[in-house]
């Protein structure tokens, strides 16, 4: 190692001092081991300081990654409304029959039972945004057939994840407005 030689003049006042203060300047400068083993030095809390300010970016970067994950998963399951893809009434001699397609916008359904309740009564309070139904005319259908799809992607793929169907036990005098009670729900989950 090379030493370096600094001229400091003698007749200066704090000679003793200075030469003493640049010692300690060369030395944490001279002997990166001890620089490693952190010692008590002033001169090194600045570069701990740095050293921990650094540390704590990724982690910062980590924690905002997570939480735009959250909003964004968030999003797709709750934030996006059903989407009403097609719809075909029957009008036939047994009675009026819907049939209507849905993409449910949501990355999982949890309870489908609750989901296809939620659907039936959407579809008797005619509240889809995509469709009107038109039961002033025709009257409010005997049946109701509702094949589900869970997104876009799967609609276009023509990949079902299940099939509700609202279905009187007696006769097709019931509607599904009028008589709630006289049908019931099937969902149908093995779709081929």
């Amino acid at each position: 190692m090379h030493a370096a030689r600094i001229r400091i003049p003698k007749e200066e006042k704090g000679y003793t001092e200075r030469c003493s203060q640049v010692c300690q300047i060369w030395e944490t400068y001279t002997n990166p081991i001890d620089n490693l083993k952190g010692s008590s030095d002033k001169t090194q809390e600045p570069y701990k300081s740095g050293k921990n300010r650094v540390g704590k970016m990724p982690r910062i970067a980590i924690y905002m990654a997570i939480v735009l994950l959250l909003l964004i998963l968030g999003h797709l399951q709750y934030g996006r409304d059903v989407a009403v893809c097609s719809t075909n009434p029957r009008v036939n001699s047994d009675g009026y029959l819907e049939d209507i397609v849905i993409i449910a916008n949501k990355l999982y359904i949890f309870d489908q039972e609750k989901f296809a309740e939620h659907i039936l009564q959407r579809c008797v309070e005619n509240s889809f945004k995509e469709v009107r139904f038109s039961y002033d005319l025709i009257g409010y259908p005997n049946e109701v057939h509702i094949s589900v799809y869970i997104n876009h992607f799967e609609w276009k793929l023509k990949k079902k994840a299940f099939e509700i169907q609202y279905i009187s036990d007696g006769s097709h005098n019931y509607n599904i407005a009028d008589h709630p009670e006289m049908f019931r729900i099937d969902i149908n989950k093995e779709i081929y």
